[in-house]
């Protein structure tokens, strides 16, 4: 990823996948494109070819799957800076890390040192590189929806949109160093569009009808006796507008009853197992008691907490990056929490515990909202 960023300017090639009306018959270019999982059935579009994936072999631990991709003529950028931008996409539409490898335009999978120079940029252990038949036609749907829709929309909001896949990408990137600054750019990819697409008329977001917390109406009283209202305006009511439009864009664009999407990470059991089910009470695996069970050990579920909770949810996260960004606070995520949508996590100072929105969940409201919008935007130019 360094190699990248530090010869191509992501900002000059990013209309990239931009398909021109006409352009020269040249010779398609080649390169290569690092999957988690095995492609098992071509990628088309327009010219452009991602193949099935070939297994590599990287010592006893890790492997890699990597796929040729075969650039289209009417790409006109180097070649590394269009698989950068492609594998943002796909990583974007799969959910999952997808990484180029860099430089490999001469290297060839029919060569065992070839294919350890390509693998080598995305090893992943034995263990892993399997998702379900699902996941993957959805992943390969989601991309063609994806490419298909940025080609339609004006260059403007493509350069918007485009600049928070780029942000979703860098955060799978750093959720193997770093899960607070993997949320943070998730939190980035949302606010990038929310103050460009949330109408700053909007009455939700009229400074004087923002709703203050204690601290800000003692703060606004202090302000107003001291002459400092205008400070007020400009530093306190303007970044609670930036965060109030974060707000409304995940739940204009991403509404929690979209939320449901997301697969549990520990799957309820509706069934005894096979062959104990005479230790188990007759209701006990009914769909009454699963949900009672899941409530009592604070498994919550969006309809169950309500619009105005899932609102301060969200304004703590905006307020978690912030704290991340400026003071290097950690972001209250509990990573041994397997519920599916809030992790409730404790204060070391005074013990009381607190419920957040999850890695999982803040990035499928960031992935939902992006399409969502990205559907509205295309809807208009037809």
């Amino acid at each position: 990823m360094d190699t990248l960023y530090n010869k191509y300017d992501f900002d000059r090639y990013a209309d990239a996948l931009r398909i021109p009306a006409s352009w020269p018959q040249l010779p398609n270019s080649k390169g290569y494109l690092l999957f988690p999982f095995e492609l098992k059935s071509p990628i088309e579009y327009c010219g452009l070819k991602i193949e099935r994936s070939t297994h590599i072999h990287l010592g006893s631990r890790y492997h890699a799957f990597a796929s040729n991709v075969e650039i289209p003529s009417w790409s006109i950028v180097p070649v590394d800076a269009f698989l950068n931008l492609l594998a943002s996409c796909l990583s974007f539409s799969f959910g999952m890390l997808v990484q180029p490898s860099f430089e490999s335009q001469h290297y060839s999978l029919t060569s065992d040192l070839d294919k350890v120079k390509i693998g080598i940029h995305h090893p992943i252990e034995m263990h892993a590189g399997h998702i379900s038949e699902e996941d993957r036609i959805n992943g390969i749907n989601r991309f063609y929806f994806l490419i298909g829709k940025l080609n339609q929309i004006s260059l403007k909001d493509y350069n918007n949109i485009i600049q928070s896949i780029r942000l979703i990408y860098l955060n799978y990137h750093s959720l193997y160093l770093d899960i607070n600054l993997a949320y943070t750019l998730l939190v980035g990819s949302i606010e990038n569009l929310g103050t460009k697409y949330i109408n700053r008329n909007d009455k939700a977001l009229d400074l004087e009808n923002l709703k203050l917390d204690e601290q800000e109406i003692q703060l606004k009283r202090f302000c107003e006796v001291n002459g400092l209202s205008p400070w007020f305006k400009t530093h306190i009511l303007q970044n609670k507008k930036l965060k109030q439009k974060f707000v409304e864009f995940c739940l204009r664009y991403a509404p929690f009853n979209r939320w449901y999407s997301l697969k549990a990470s520990n799957p309820e059991d509706n069934s005894p197992p096979k062959g104990y089910e005479h230790l188990f009470p007759k209701d006990y695996f009914s769909k009454e008691y699963v949900k009672a069970r899941r409530i009592k050990n604070g498994d919550l579920y969006p309809d169950e907490i309500g619009v105005e909770t899932i609102r301060k949810l969200l304004e703590n996260s905006y307020n978690s990056r912030s704290k991340f960004i400026h003071n290097g606070i950690g972001i209250p995520i509990n990573k041994q929490n397997r519920n599916r949508f809030f992790d409730w996590v404790t204060d070391l100072t005074n013990r009381q515990q607190t419920l957040t929105i999850n890695y999982r969940t803040l990035e499928l409201i960031a992935r939902i909202s992006i399409e969502e919008l990205l559907s509205s935007l295309a809807s208009k130019t037809q």
